[in-house]
């Protein structure tokens, strides 16, 4: 984000995307969404609902590269060193912890090795890639008129839609995970910032209305493939490529862009949300504890009993998360300043 001073309301909206990724972890990847736990036979209200909710989570991507692609990326050394830094400390902690407390985990090499691209970390290189190919996003948007700019958009959208969302064979997009991807998100951001006047002049209630219209809409056509049993349909729909996606991850961009905020706490959490990623997500971490810790709840408690539970738990995790964060935070100043970096 460039100047010295964050806006605290987009902080907030960094916050608040790391929440959407960790609650979204819960049913994807703890209750293997939609195969298990999904009764839409017997409980069609509480599993519309619970399709509703993956849906409106599932923006969490979407939000994180459009947040970027809002102020524009701004290459810098430093920032880049801190950026790698910051996922090796917390790849190299999580393996080491595990080992020495953990007696089903084993010292490999080609896990220490290969620890950077897991796919719990895919996000990693594939915002390395957006990271280094920036300047030339940014070089193009400021040099292309509006109408180039809107064509090139509106042709990539289509090629994505296309090829990388209805395509049940579609590779190389990879679902909405591949840097293509995280360009066009990128440039649709900056479109939108510099000549989306209509579409950002929104009240707040006509962006939360489009957003219950779109996300009912997808959470419609998921049900209905749920209950006629075309997985094909629901792989298609949860993607990150996803038009409803898209759309959906636009308007809470924008809604939190209508929010009036300065504050230093805010600022200061989401300074270290990041790290709540790379904890959550490691390997072990999330199959060892996190998932299971959550299965646990549901299979031992009921209703709100296994909500409050839950959002305990994600709530110390998060917060954990961000304390270990100024601690490495530290580090970095330290170690950046011998290096000199």
């Amino acid at each position: 984000m460039s100047g010295t001073v964050r806006d605290s309301n987009m902080e907030l909206l960094r916050i608040t995307a790391m929440f959407l990724v960790i609650i979204f972890h819960v049913d994807f990847i703890s209750f293997d969404f939609p195969d298990d736990q999904l009764s839409i036979h017997t409980d069609s209200v509480s599993a519309f609902l619970k399709i509703w909710m993956c849906n409106a989570t599932f923006t969490c991507v979407d939000v994180f590269v459009l947040l970027s692609g809002w102020y524009g990326i701004h290459p810098k050394a430093k920032r880049l060193a801190e950026f790698l830094f910051q996922v090796f400390f917390y790849s190299l902690l999580s393996y080491a912890l595990f080992l020495a407390f953990d007696d089903n985990v084993d010292f490999s090499w080609h896990f220490l090795v290969h620890i950077f691209v897991t796919d719990d970390y895919w996000f990693v290189p594939i915002y390395l890639s957006l990271y280094l190919f920036s300047p030339v996003l940014n070089a193009f948007a400021e040099h292309a008129s509006r109408r180039q700019f809107l064509l090139v958009i509106c042709a990539a959208m289509l090629l994505q839609s296309v090829y990388g969302w209805m395509s049940p064979t579609e590779s190389g997009y990879m679902e909405g995970r591949s840097p293509f991807s995280f360009f066009l998100l990128y440039l649709l951001a900056r479109y939108i910032h510099l000549y989306a006047d209509r579409l950002r002049a929104m009240s707040r209630r006509q962006m939360v209305l489009s957003f219950t219209i779109i996300n009912t809409l997808a959470t419609i056509i998921v049900f209905l493939a749920y209950y006629h049993a075309q997985q094909a349909v629901i792989n298609t729909m949860f993607k990150f490529s996803s038009p409803f996606t898209i759309a959906s991850s636009v308007l809470i961009v924008l809604f939190f862009l209508t929010l009036r905020l300065k504050s230093k706490a805010v600022n200061w959490v989401a300074a270290s949300c990041f790290a709540v990623f790379l904890i959550h997500c490691f390997p072990y971490f999330n199959m060892e504890i996190y998932h299971p810790v959550i299965k646990y709840f549901y299979l031992h408690y009921d209703g709100l009993a296994f909500a409050l539970l839950t959002s305990l738990f994600i709530l110390t995790v998060y917060s954990g998360s961000i304390l270990i964060d100024k601690a490495r935070i530290a580090i970095w100043k330290r170690l950046s300043r011998h290096a000199g970096i």
